[in-house]
């Protein structure tokens, strides 16, 4: 046999054994788009930018922020307009610890929801409150 009938050979042994390895491998399954977690009944998954927190005009539990972006709206949920200003309330001491590194004119991402509470002359008195926050 010669040189160049040996070279083919192993070329063509080669080529076989790299086709018949690639067979084995199992494709890499493709990463798509994040599924978000459906928005509860009567919350909105918000931006925030905080105009005050823990000054002397607001309770300690709340914090005055502005909406700028409205990502998505749960079930039975009222439209909220960009630019709104809104006070919001939190009761949970999860969210208080991590309102406490937060300075004025940070943005947040918040999960938000209106309650109603207390009577007033025109029937009652709703308040938004942080249910989490996203970031």
């Amino acid at each position: 046999m010669t040189r160049v009938h040996l070279y083919l050979i192993l070329l063509i042994t080669f080529f076989i054994s790299g086709c018949a390895s690639n067979k084995n491998k199992q494709p890499k399954p493709e990463s798509g788009p994040v599924i978000q977690a459906p928005i509860s009944v009567g919350s909105i998954l918000t931006k925030l930018e905080i105009l005050e927190y823990a000054s002397y005009n607001l309770p300690e539990n709340q914090i005055r922020a502005k909406v700028l972006e409205v990502i998505g709206y749960g079930a039975n949920t009222e439209i909220l307009r960009t630019d709104t200003i809104l006070t919001l309330s939190f009761n949970n001491s999860g969210t208080l610890s991590s309102l406490s590194n937060i300075e004025e004119g940070e943005v947040i991402e918040a999960l938000i929801s209106k309650s109603m509470q207390g009577l007033n002359a025109s029937g009652s008195t709703s308040v938004w409150r942080i249910v989490e926050l996203k970031n």
